[in-house]
């Protein structure tokens, strides 16, 4: 059996030792849809404002609050499921005070944004709402392309990068 020879290059100094692979990079965090609970109680708006942020790559559970329910009915929609953002709206739901949607989303939504639609404007309710972390006010009407950009920025945080 014949010896092998090892050279060594010229300096009589051994080579560096191979260098070790570099650490894989964790993945970036994965981007997903949104995940939006939007509370609307007239069929027709629902189905509208529904269809069009799931047109804009939006998940949406569109929900007709049962005003004879509620909360009941909300919290228990918070303790099956997470979202992302809420989207209470007074739109043909008689008998609920938004702001009350508002806090209860607030107390029990684990960490969703909140855009609140509304026709009722008073100057102290939309500054009480901009003292909420996390939570947008915007006037009806608004149109799709608004509203999915505000539930966008609000996710944000939750969903990863830009869906």
């Amino acid at each position: 059996m014949a010896a092998k020879i090892f050279k060594f290059p010229k300096g009589g100094k051994q080579p560096a030792p191979p260098e070790k692979p570099a650490r894989a990079e964790k993945p970036a965090k994965i981007a997903r849809a949104p995940k939006v609970l939007l509370i609307v109680g007239q069929d027709d708006m629902r189905d509208v404002i529904a269809g069009g942020l799931a047109a804009s790559g939006i998940k949406v559970t569109p929900h007709k609050l049962d005003p004879r329910y509620y909360p009941a009915e909300l919290l228990g929609l918070f303790e099956k499921d997470r979202f992302d953002v809420v989207i209470p709206t007074n739109l043909g739901i008689p008998f609920v005070y938004v702001p009350d949607l508002v806090s209860l989303t607030q107390k029990f939504g684990k960490g969703a944004g909140i855009v609140v639609i509304s026709g009722w404007v008073q100057d102290d309710f939309v500054a009480d709402l901009g003292k909420i972390p996390r939570t947008v006010f915007l006037e009806a009407p608004v149109s799709i392309a608004e509203l999915a950009l505000k539930v966008r920025e609000l996710a944000k945080p939750l969903c990863g990068s830009d869906p």
